[in-house]
């Protein structure tokens, strides 16, 4: 599929990137054909001057592909000394064919902060507002902000930018930032956005699912999650959004499914089998769920959320003395993270039934743990 992805991202630039855009490649000539865009091929020099060459030569954005060797060792190994300056837009499940959009590399000793850099883009805009160039350098200012989790100015610049470039990889960045944020309401339309305008794009698909998630909406989720899946059937994310959805609706059929093939894509996550050892408690699956639980707690002790789920397992199955054991761990450990949501009403729920299980208070149980 390398060479297939490869394609697929010339046609992926051709719709989602100005006219004007100078791509960086492996093969310019290939994705001047397919793409409609200016290329160049990436010189093979260590990353510092690479970055450099590449911001000198104006490049906007760079595909990094899954064929030839020189990409793994210059073009890669640029995107992970300096990661700030590749912004990652578009992927492909089936290899490591990556799209990045490229943000101009300021030298040492030559370096601006970001808010003046942001000062001098504004000038710019000021005298020259219909230079789409200056909303692209604009936008790339946006995206820093968003990585050094300066949220506030992130959005301003984000809704700045959105009516000058109708992107997918700008209603993204909105999209993601907004769910950060707990704003889902706007992160669905941000994400819509970006599907309306990318139908390929399975970064706005699966947050597009996980938002509708977070907000009730199993069916709508699980029906981006398959869009998803169908864009990156070797992604686990999808299929793991599928599982979820399907315990919510109570469609253990389809959850038993995602979660087979979903751990089948990706066998060592851990988030995919603490839900799956969760789901087998709601099934009164008590066995199951504490020999999953009890291999996880080895791989992340410092999971509050597998103890939880651990002591549930050890409470109903009886062994109340280990589940009273770990509840010390777990308040010796875990206090500051269980008294607040989303984990405050579940750890209070788990400790109730081991408590009556008990036959004392909860407060008892608390008290008899710690000491």
């Amino acid at each position: 599929p390398d060479w297939g992805n490869y394609f697929e991202s010339a046609e992926w630039i051709r719709e989602n990137t100005p006219a004007d855009a100078l791509i960086v490649c492996r093969k310019p000539f290939l994705m001047n054909v397919i793409s409609h865009r200016k290329t160049m091929g990436y010189p093979w020099i260590a990353s510092k001057q690479l970055v450099r060459a590449l911001t000198t030569s104006g490049a906007d954005y760079v595909v990094s592909d899954a064929i030839f060797g020189s990409t793994q060792t210059i073009l890669n190994m640029a995107i992970v000394d300096f990661p700030d300056n590749f912004l990652l837009v578009n992927s492909y499940g089936t290899s490591v064919t990556r799209i990045f959009q490229f943000l101009d590399y300021e030298d040492d000793g030559t370096y601006k902060t970001l808010e003046d850099q942001l000062a001098d883009v504004n000038i710019a805009i000021e005298k020259s507002g219909d230079d789409i160039s200056l909303w692209r350098k604009l936008y790339s200012i946006g995206a820093k902000f968003h990585s050094h989790n300066e949220l506030i100015r992130a959005r301003e610049i984000y809704e700045r930018v959105l009516p000058r470039i109708k992107q997918a990889n700008v209603s993204l960045n909105l999209g993601i930032l907004n769910f950060a944020e707990g704003r889902y309401k706007d992160a669905i339309v941000s994400f819509v956005a970006a599907v309306n305008r990318s139908a390929t794009d399975s970064d706005a698909r699966v947050g597009l699912a996980q938002t509708y998630e977070r907000v009730g909406k199993f069916a709508r989720a699980i029906e981006q999650a398959k869009e998803a899946h169908k864009l990156v059937p070797d992604s686990a994310p999808p299929l793991h959004i599928i599982a979820r959805c399907a315990i919510a609706l109570g469609q253990n059929n389809i959850a038993e499914q995602a979660f087979t093939d979903a751990l089948r894509v990706d066998p060592a996550s851990i988030p995919i089998r603490n839900d799956l050892a969760f789901y087998r408690l709601r099934n009164k699956q008590y066995q199951e769920a504490y020999e999953l639980l009890a291999t996880l707690l080895q791989e992340a002790p410092g999971s509050a959320e597998i103890r939880i789920n651990t002591i549930s397992a050890l409470t109903h199955l009886g062994r109340t003395e280990e589940a009273r054991a770990q509840t010390g761990v777990l308040l010796a450990n875990f206090g500051p993270q269980i008294s607040q949501a989303p984990l405050k009403d579940i750890a209070s729920d788990v400790l109730r039934q081991l408590a009556d299980k008990l036959g004392i208070s909860t407060e008892a149980l608390t008290a008899s743990a710690v000491q």
